[in-house]
């Protein structure tokens, strides 16, 4: 190897080696004169690079290294790729195809955007979102993983634990026609489906989870849609203006959900996943209730009724980034094997409250 790479060729310069002869070239390397060929460029006799080629045992010692080699080709080479202005970049390891070279590139230029980012969408289609920011942590949550994910469910019953156990009927039994964020944060949210909601023909069906008077969708793109909300209080649900169909449960209480199996194209889940007792009963019914390839988005921020949330949103009310973690295992485990194309952002605005995002998509989508 060391002759090949750095010996003098006949004309002076260092040898072409068959990688390059390959690449670069488009030499057929498999032929016995190519090879023939390279090695006299590196001062070895080309009689001499016959009769290796003819060696079965220099050959199978040969193919042993190679296969040894082939155990960690997920893992080498590694690349860092880094956008020359703003520096920010992504390391990516193992052989690639052509198409995740390109989505790689893709990225390293979305990050040197200062505002702006694409995530997976609903079948197949890819989400714009004008105000995300790449390089905030919850946006580059995912990704910071390098691919780990815990094979088992990584919490205790006393992870779900409340400081007040009382029925979640009890305290929602008031209407509260509140928001829950300021109003830029909120413009935000509302943002977000819209990019979502724009990637697919209007009439789609959408549910919004653990929902209120408000639902926050663009209203521009609801012309023909069906729209269920679901919620703890009917009189919230009642006053519901983009609501098609209504529904009151206590997800805590039965996380089976009266729909059928792939009925929306949609489920939204707006600053209410920090109140679920057992999230992977719910994903998991998310995702029997959307059809496959539809798209699952779940937004969380710092605000919440303390008492209610669970103990691992509760005890740092702002990890962000903590918390998108706790999501994106709710969706490896709610089912295992029943999402893909998972991803997080931030869209928070520069001067309100933070507006955090997880999405997933069903499997099983063909086009």
């Amino acid at each position: 190897r060391p002759a090949l790479a750095s010996a003098p060729g006949p004309g002076g310069g260092g040898a072409r080696p068959p990688p390059r002869r390959y690449f670069e070239e488009a030499q057929d390397i498999s032929d016995a004169a190519i090879l023939a060929a390279a090695a006299e460029e590196a001062g070895l006799s080309a009689s001499e690079a016959a009769e290796w080629l003819s060696d079965n045992t220099r050959r199978a010692r040969v193919q042993a290294v190679y296969d040894d080699l082939s155990s960690s080709i997920g893992e080498v080479p590694h690349f860092l790729l880094r956008e020359h202005v703003s520096g920010n970049g992504l390391d990516i390891g193992g052989n690639r195809s052509v198409e995740e070279w390109e989505s790689v590139l893709q990225g390293v230029l979305e990050k040197s955007r200062f505002v702006g980012m694409s995530i997976p969408g609903p079948r197949g289609e890819k989400v714009w979102l004008p105000e995300g920011n790449p390089n905030a942590p919850v946006s580059m949550a995912l990704n910071a993983q390098h691919g780990w994910a815990s094979s088992a469910w990584p919490y205790t019953d006393d992870d779900f634990s409340r400081i007040d156990e009382s029925v979640d009927t009890a305290m929602y039994a008031q209407p509260r026609l509140v928001n829950h964020l300021d109003a830029s944060s909120l413009e935000r949210l509302t943002a977000l489906y819209r990019g979502a909601f724009s990637s697919v023909p209007r009439g789609f069906a959408v549910l919004d989870l653990c929902s209120s008077w408000i639902s926050h969708f663009p209203p521009e793109l609801l012309e023909g849609a069906r729209v269920a909300v679901h919620g703890l209080n009917q009189a919230e649900l009642d006053v519901n203006a983009v609501a098609t169909e209504r529904h009151m449960q206590d997800l805590n209480d039965n996380a089976r959900l009266p729909w059928e199996d792939n009925s929306f194209d949609f489920v939204t889940m707006a600053l209410s996943v920090q109140y679920l007792t057992d999230p992977r009963a719910v994903f998991a019914e998310m995702n029997r209730v959307l059809r496959p390839g539809g798209m699952a988005i779940v937004t969380h921020s710092h605000r919440c009724f303390i008492e209610k949330a669970v103990k691992i949103f509760a005890t740092e009310t702002y990890d962000g980034e903590g918390h998108t973690h706790h999501i994106l295992s709710y969706f490896r485990h709610g089912p295992a094997g029943g999402w893909e194309d998972l991803a997080t952002a931030d869209v928070s605005p520069q001067h309100g409250d933070p507006v955090w995002v997880v999405t997933a998509v069903k499997g099983g989508f063909s086009k």
